[in-house]
């Protein structure tokens, strides 16, 4: 057990902090690196001179979306990609462009910002997300 730590203790102690957070991040750059190799097509079909990164698949699925203001409420999916998805709202009003996203269907729970939108569509894009049990 120790008592007292010497600056010279703290010193290596912050270095070794620094040492294993660089080895983290090290890590999750080759990670991300290889996921995004192996989800990226070579060559994508395009939609209507549209170039797209990841297919898309159709959905009718129910959302749930929270903004940072204790609001939430439902929208549907119309379509969905590794990289983001195209929801409907019931209304025209103005949300947030940052939301926490819920999908049970897709067992998707994760936080999303607009890139588009037009009426009660929304194109979103996905910041970060987990895969629910």
């Amino acid at each position: 057990m120790v008592l007292f730590e010497t600056a010279d203790s703290k010193a290596r102690k912050a270095a070794e902090e620094a040492r294993l957070a660089a080895e983290q991040k090290k890590r999750l750059d080759r990670r991300m690196e290889a996921l995004l190799r192996n989800n990226r097509r070579a060559e994508t079909p395009t939609i209507g001179g549209d170039k797209r990164r990841w297919a898309r698949a159709e959905g009718c699925d129910a959302g749930t979306a929270r903004f940072g203001f204790g609001f939430e409420t439902t929208c549907r999916i119309l379509d969905c990609a590794f990289g983001g998805m195209r929801l409907e709202f019931a209304d025209l009003r103005s949300w947030p462009d940052e939301f926490m996203l819920s999908v049970p269907s897709l067992r998707f729970v994760g936080v999303v910002r607009s890139v588009w939108q037009d009426g009660c569509k929304r194109g979103v894009e996905v910041v970060r997300w987990c895969e629910t049990a």
